[in-house]
């Protein structure tokens, strides 16, 4: 195998993102006819593992590109990276069978939070020791409930940490929560037993779900070098509650639309209920006030009756028990004809396809 250069490994970038970011390589260049011998980056294996003490499991991919700038076709490795943490990349030289090792501590990836800011963590530390603070993000749930997790970790980083919580100024208890997920990491993962490839990254964070307003505290404590980290996040529930339901009215409101452009009336039961479920979210209790306008002689011009409001509660003892009542028996109406308008559809079904 020919040697035309040595490989260098560097980052997309360094600044902070959302996007995923890629660990790759220099570029080999050609004119004309792509030829894999002179190809000095197929002098090179690269595998690569993610997290603390993992083992290397995968590959960077070879892409292929066209410069503009100097009007030449490119090979290059590239290894996408799409959550935080620590990786080692392994290099095998075939000429030499020299082993080289290359470190990326990747903390520049940020997680939008509750409030839609950008969040970054770091696992590591300066040195490259797994060393994470909990920084904690809320999940809604449902209306009277919200999750606190933790930032996602590889599986043996998590079973490095012992994860406490507690509410205000309460005492620690050892929390066992953990949450697995898997995300698509855009490489090639070689399984030894089944040689199946996939590009799969499991991940798993610490949780704990509550429904009281206040201080909640986690704490790390790391098996490995004995240290032990805290983070704390202030919950409001009925807030990150209205925030999340603000948002799923406006997803129902386009979905609304979207089925009245491809369905038309056909719609109209599911527009019902979603008006009915916001009619009764929407209830308030107000005061029965009726308004009298002036009335006036039309020659004369003469007042004959001052504009006077009357307060029913007042004036008859009516309780605003009776005006919640009264929303509610609109509701029902609601729902008689939708029973209705879905029976009658039925009926005429039946008789179409008689």
């Amino acid at each position: 195998m020919k040697n035309f250069g040595s490989l260098n490994l560097h980052l997309s970038t360094t600044e902070n993102t959302t996007e995923p970011i890629y660990v790759l390589s220099n570029k080999y260049y050609y004119n004309g006819e792509y030829n894999a011998s002179d190809d000095f980056l197929n002098n090179y294996d690269i595998d690569v593992s993610y997290g603390y003490d993992e083992k290397y499991l995968y590959a960077p991919l070879s892409i292929t590109g066209y410069d503009e700038e100097i009007g030449k076709s490119f090979t290059q490795y590239q290894f996408k990276i799409v959550v935080n943490g620590i990786y080692k990349f392994k290099i095998l030289n075939f000429s030499t069978q020299e082993i080289t090792y290359q470190t990326f501590n990747i903390s520049n990836i940020g997680i939008k939070n509750q409030w839609g800011e950008d969040v970054y963590y770091d696992n590591y530390d300066e040195d490259g020791n797994f060393n994470p603070t909990p920084v904690l993000f809320l999940e809604y749930i449902d209306t009277t409930t919200v999750r606190i997790r933790t930032q996602p970790f590889s599986f043996n980083e998590i079973i490095n940490l012992k994860c406490s919580t507690k509410f205000e100024d309460g005492e620690y208890q050892e929390n066992r929560n953990i949450y697995n997920y898997s995300i698509d990491s855009g490489n090639t993962f070689y399984d030894n037993e089944t040689g199946v490839k996939e590009n799969i990254v499991d991940l798993y964070y610490f949780y704990i779900d509550v429904n009281v307003d206040g201080n909640y505290f986690f704490q790390f404590y790391n098996i490995e070098n004995k240290n032990t980290t805290e983070g704390s996040i202030y919950v409001d529930i009925n807030q990150f509650v209205i925030d999340n339901v603000d948002n799923i009215e406006k997803f129902t409101d386009k979905m609304v639309a979207w089925s009245k452009l491809h369905f038309g009336f056909l719609t109209y039961p599911f527009e019902l209920i979603i008006n009915i479920f916001g009619r009764v979210q929407n209830i308030t209790i107000e005061e029965p006030v009726l308004t009298i306008p002036t009335l006036k002689d039309p020659f004369t011009k003469t007042i004959i009756l001052n504009q006077t409001s009357y307060n029913l509660k007042d004036s008859v003892n009516i309780s605003a028990t009776s005006s919640f009542l009264y929303d509610i028996y609109l509701v029902l109406v609601d729902v008689i004809l939708i029973f209705l308008f879905v029976m009658l559809c039925k009926k005429t079904f039946e008789e179409v396809f008689r």
